[in-house]
C-alpha cells in the first residue's frame, strides 16, 4: 500500500533536511514523499528542493507562490499536498517534528491491511521543548481510560468515537489515514491557520468508520519557541488563540452533530471563552471579561464559572 507523506514548510531547511531524514528511515517500502514550500525565500526555497531531491525516495516538490505574510497557511499548503499525493493512506509530518519510529507506517499499513474497516492509525507522541525532550505522552487521559502502561507498548485497541474524543487530540504527524476518510472531511478548512488540525482531526472521526489507537510513542513534537514567529502559533497572539479556537469549535458544531463531537468541541468553546474573559479581567475590562464569560458559561456551564460570572457582572454594572 502506498504511503504518501504530506510535509509542510516554509523558510526552515535545516528543519526540513532532520524530517526528512528520519522519513527516509521507515521500514514501509512503499512511500512517496510530497514536500509543499509555502512561499519560503528563494535562496531557502533552492535549499528545500535540493533536500527532496537527494531524498532518495520516490518524491515531489510543490511550491506555493505566496507574498501573504507567514504564508498562505498550514490548511492551505497541506490542501496542496493532499490534491499532489498519490497514496491511498495519507500521512503528515510537519518540518518542526519528527518520527522517531522506523516502523511507524509500517505498523499502521499491517492495521489497514488487517481491517479493511478502520479509516484511521493513530499513536504517541513525546514533546520537546528547546531541545529538551520530555517524559510526558501526549495522550495521558487516553492511555489511563484504556487502562496502559509501559508494559503494553505496542498494542492496538480499536476505539469508539467518544473514546477519541476524550483527550487532547493526536497531532497530526503521529496518524495515518485513508485517503477516502480526508476525502469525506472535506480536507483542511482553510478559514484558520490555527488549531486546523484540531479541526480535522474531529470532523475524521465523525466520519471514520473504524480507529485504531496503537500504544506507542511514534513521534517527538518539537514545541516552537513562543519567542521566535517562526511558526502558525507563535505568530499569533494569545487573545488571537482563543479567538481562533473558539472560531474553530464552532466550526465543529455546525459540522460535527454526533453527541461526542458536539461535546468535545463544547468543551473546547467553552473554555476558550473562559480564558478570554480571565484575559479581560486581567486587563481590567469588566465588561468585555463579563461578554466572553456569558458565552463561556452558556456553552459549558459550572458552578464556579455561574458564581464568577456574577461577580463580573456585578463589576460591570458598579462602573459607569
Amino acid at each position: 500500500m502506498l504511503v504518501s507523506v504530506i510535509v509542510p514548510t516554509r523558510d526552515r531547511p535545516a528543519l526540513l533536511h532532520t524530517a526528512l531524514a528520519v522519513i527516509g528511515q521507515q521500514s514501509h517500502a512503499e512511500v512517496e514523499v510530497v514536500v509543499v514550500d509555502d512561499g519560503s525565500l528563494p535562496d531557502n526555497g533552492r535549499a528545500n528542493e535540493a533536500l527532496v531531491a537527494a531524498l532518495g525516495r520516490a518524491s515531489s516538490y510543490r511550491y506555493i507562490d505566496s507574498r501573504e505574510q507567514g504564508g498562505s497557511g498550514p490548511s492551505v499548503a497541506r490542501n496542496a499536498g493532499l490534491k499532489a499525493a498519490r497514496g491511498e493512506l495519507i500521512a503528515f509530518c510537519d518540518d518542526d517534528d519528527e518520527w522517531c519510529d522506523v516502523e511507524h507506517l509500517a505498523a499502521a499499513v499491517a492495521v489497514f491491511r488487517e481491517s479493511v474497516d478502520v479509516d484511521l492509525v493513530f499513536g504517541n507522541q513525546d514533546t520537546s521543548i528547546r531541545g529538551q525532550r520530555g517524559a510526558q505522552p501526549w495522550l495521558p487521559l487516553l492511555a489511563q481510560r484504556l487502562r496502559l502502561d509501559a508494559r503494553q507498548d505496542g498494542e492496538r485497541i480499536r476505539l469508539a468515537r467518544a473514546e477519541c474524543l476524550i483527550d487532547h487530540f493526536p497531532h497530526l504527524n503521529t496518524c495515518v489515514f485513508r485517503r477516502a476518510l480526508l476525502d469525506r472531511a472535506g480536507g483542511f478548512w482553510e478559514g484558520v491557520r490555527y488549531s486546523e488540525d484540531m479541526d480535522l482531526y474531529v470532523r475524521a472521526i465523525e466520519r471514520a468508520r473504524g480507529v485504531v489507537y496503537r500504544h506507542h510513542t511514534v513521534s517527538i513534537h518539537h514545541v516552537p519557541d513562543p519567542t521566535q514567529a517562526t511558526s502558525a502559533s507563535t505568530r499569533l497572539s494569545p487573545i488571537e488563540k482563543e479567538l481562533t479556537m473558539a472560531a474553530v469549535a464552532n466550526h465543529l458544531l455546525e459540522t460535527c452533530p454526533s453527541a461526542a463531537a458536539q461535546r468535545y468541541a463544547r468543551r473546547v468553546a467553552g473554555f476558550a471563552y473562559r480564558r478570554l474573559a480571565l484575559a479581560e479581567a486581567r486587563a481590567n475590562n469588566p465588561k468585555g471579561a463579563l461578554a466572553f464569560a456569558r458565552l463561556g458559561l452558556a456553552i459549558w456551564p459550572g458552578a464556579r464559572w455561574f458564581a464568577y460570572t456574577g461577580w463580573l457582572a456585578a463589576r460591570a454594572w458598579s462602573r459607569p
